[in-house]
């Protein structure tokens, strides 16, 4: 390539065969494969999918954030749904914060990889307990679970983003 950058460096290797795709559907694997030939237009695409496709994380959060509750009786799906788009709205404004700080600070790089870590276990616990009215140790087991439940779903709608961005 031009600049030897690292989409050279993948158009490259899409050209020479080096990157294979196997989803086991030959159709999918021919769409994905091609994107690898236009590395700008594939990351373009997942950005567009990113936004486009957010909102699934209110439907992919829902069942975990149920099973938090399942014994809770005065609890209701409606809570549930307002609580993920308040989580939700606090973790895309962090996230924000953080690359907008990132951009005009980079000497706080690593005070923002501890903002990154520290707050949004610090939000969920505090979130939880007030949005559920729980005691300390209930709201506590219920963070420890739910980070992990996030990971779940962050992870699930990172996979579907990026197959939805390099096959649409």
């Amino acid at each position: 390539g031009d600049h030897g950058c690292w989409q050279d460096e993948v158009l490259e290797a899409a050209r020479r065969g080096d990157i294979t795709v196997n989803t086991g559907f030959p159709e999918l694997d021919r769409r994905m494969q091609k994107k690898f030939e236009n590395p700008e237009l594939a990351i373009h695409k997942i950005q567009n999918a990113v936004y486009k496709f957010s909102f699934l994380l209110v439907p992919l959060s829902l069942p975990f954030v149920a099973v938090l509750f399942l014994f809770k009786k005065d609890v209701t799906l409606y809570d549930h749904v307002v609580f993920i788009l308040y989580s939700l709205s606090f973790m895309s404004l962090l996230f924000l914060a953080l690359v907008m700080v990132g951009r005009f600070a980079p000497g706080l790089a690593p005070a923002i990889g501890i903002a990154a870590t520290m707050a949004p276990p610090v939000h969920m616990f505090f979130h939880l307990g007030g949005a559920y009215r729980l005691r300390l140790f209930s709201a506590l087991w219920r963070t420890l679970v739910l980070a992990v439940f996030a990971m779940l779903a962050l992870s699930s709608f990172i996979t579907l983003i990026i197959i939805m961005g390099l096959t649409v």
